[in-house]
């Protein structure tokens, strides 16, 4: 199987702060990215009551984005990039809000669906609205 580099590149904030940087480098298939829903509320847990996000438990996503606003985007697992002979396969994983791909809308309302990326895509994860967005390069 031909395989390429694949390379995420942040283009706002909020996704250079999901990457931890401005570029990410996928070097395992799939990768999945979803909405990390274990944050800890503001308040301690009761005396006697175990915290049980130890993060010893199987990762559901290979990269989480940390939504702190009223409004999310993000479902808590959203997409799936998986590289294919032909090429790099994009799977909206049922989210609610959809993903967005060179202006090609897919999935939202929890339908789903698939869209073969090619080199300099950009893909918004959420609707139109959403600051999670990152340019598809294959090298």
């Amino acid at each position: 199987m031909y395989t390429v580099r694949i390379i995420l590149k942040a283009l706002t904030a909020e996704m250079d702060l999901a990457f931890r940087g401005p570029v990410l480098e996928i070097l395992e298939f799939p990768f999945r990215i979803g909405r990390e829903s274990r944050e800890r509320a503001s308040r301690p847990l009761p005396a006697g009551v175990p915290d049980r996000r130890t993060g010893q438990g199987t990762r559901n996503n290979d990269l989480y984005v940390v939504e702190t606003g009223n409004r999310l985007f993000v479902s808590r697992q959203h997409l799936l990039l998986e590289q294919r002979e032909h090429g790099l396969l994009l799977i909206d994983l049922f989210s609610s809000c959809g993903t967005i791909v060179e202006g090609k809308y897919l999935g939202g309302d929890h339908k789903g669906g698939e869209i073969l990326c090619e080199n300099y895509d950009v893909v918004i994860v959420g609707t139109a609205n959403s600051p999670y967005a990152f340019k598809v390069i294959m090298a």
